[in-house]
């Protein structure tokens, strides 16, 4: 079929209608087929640049949106290593500070209770030392001098207890240094 073009045909009237063949002669002899060819090879022609600029503005759109959505990935995955870097360096700093306080804080704590740990029995002995001694002047029966630094100098805590349980039995300091009893 082929489409009417009533400009090409202008003596017909409307009781005059041509035939297929009448119309098909008419074509040939009016260069309709090459008009036509040329109109379809416009139209390509136009359907092409037409389609070129439709690609291209949907290819720009989609190129666009790719390349945001990639710059996104790609700027997510920059900014998380980037980001871990600073966490990492920053953690370090702040593990380094709590370290070395953590440090000082065990190191005194150490200190203290080795300190503690040395000097309690220390105390302990001194504590029965000096109970001794007071239990002797209670008792009336006060040590001399190198008595007194004789009994300040144990560091066993079992001897200074033996010897203040003694201290209430001794009828004299010298007695309570006697060991045959």
């Amino acid at each position: 079929m082929f489409p009417t073009y009533p400009l090409l045909i202008p003596d017909l009237q409307d009781e005059d209608v041509p035939t297929s063949a009448e119309l098909l002669e008419l074509a040939r002899n009016e260069n309709i087929f090459e008009e036509l060819d040329q109109n379809y090879a416009d139209g390509i022609e136009q359907g092409r640049t037409e389609g070129l600029k439709l690609g291209r503005a949907k290819g720009r759109e989609l190129g666009r949106t790719e390349g945001i959505e990639r710059g996104r990935i790609e700027g997510i995955e920059q900014g998380r290593t980037e980001g871990i870097e600073l966490g990492h360096a920053e953690g370090l700093k702040q593990g380094r500070t709590e370290g070395i306080r953590l440090g000082h804080a065990e190191r005194y704590e150490l200190a203290r209770a080795r300190g503690h740990a040395r000097g309690r029995p220390e105390g302990v002995v001194r504590g029965w030392a000096e109970s001794l001694l007071t239990a002797l002047r209670y008792r009336g029966l006060p040590a001399s001098q190198k008595q007194h630094e004789r009994i300040m100098a144990i560091e066993d805590e079992h001897v200074l207890q033996e010897w203040f349980a003694r201290a209430f039995t001794v009828h004299s300091t010298d007695e309570l240094f006697d060991t045959d009893q």
